[in-house]
């Protein structure tokens, strides 16, 4: 059963709103996206965690999201958060139903983020810290909208989606 958040999310949306832009985005992309299509969120941390907190690798999120979709063969598509754009590339190489997400400054082959701060590089890109802050909020909001969610080993978007969400029929935890 999921914990009862319901005051924690009171006092939330009393003291936090999203910007109007901001909610019309994330409106758009649900009404495009997720309405009236079974979804599982997933958020995969990887990158510098897995680096230095020994947090789940890649393989044991496939086993799990398998493990998932045989346990709900209705699932229709799956919403993937992630900071490793290796993990939306392997996944899709392994699950056969459709796979979505946002479009997102992520660590790559190149510039694979082992350290915890090279995505806040400013040199990377203009706005840098704000651009990932926003990135990280569709993400934890567009999580909190899925009808089922795969959390993260440790990840604040993981807690924040689960708090936040009024559609999570399920939760799994890796």
């Amino acid at each position: 059963p999921l914990v009862d958040y319901s005051d924690l999310q009171y006092r939330f949306n009393n003291n936090f709103k999203l910007k109007d832009y901001l909610q019309s985005e994330l409106d758009s992309y649900y009404n495009n996206n997720l309405k009236d299509k079974i979804t599982l969120g997933v958020q995969i941390r990887l990158t510098d965690m897995l680096q230095h907190h020994n947090v789940s690798p890649l393989s044991k999120y496939l086993i799990r999201i398998q493990e998932i979709l045989n346990k709900n063969p209705n699932i229709e598509q799956l919403f993937i958060a992630t900071d490793d754009h290796r993990a939306i590339e392997e996944v899709s190489k392994h699950i056969s139903i459709p796979i979505i997400y946002h479009e997102a400054f992520r660590a790559s082959d190149d510039d694979p983020h082992t350290n915890p701060y090279d995505r806040h590089n400013q040199n990377i890109r203009e706005d840098a810290n704000y651009l990932l802050s926003l990135e990280c909020i569709k993400e934890i909001y567009t999580l909190s909208m899925c009808n089922f969610l795969l959390r993260a080993d440790v990840s604040a978007i993981s807690n924040v989606a689960t708090l936040l969400s009024t559609r999570i029929n399920k939760l799994y935890n890796l």
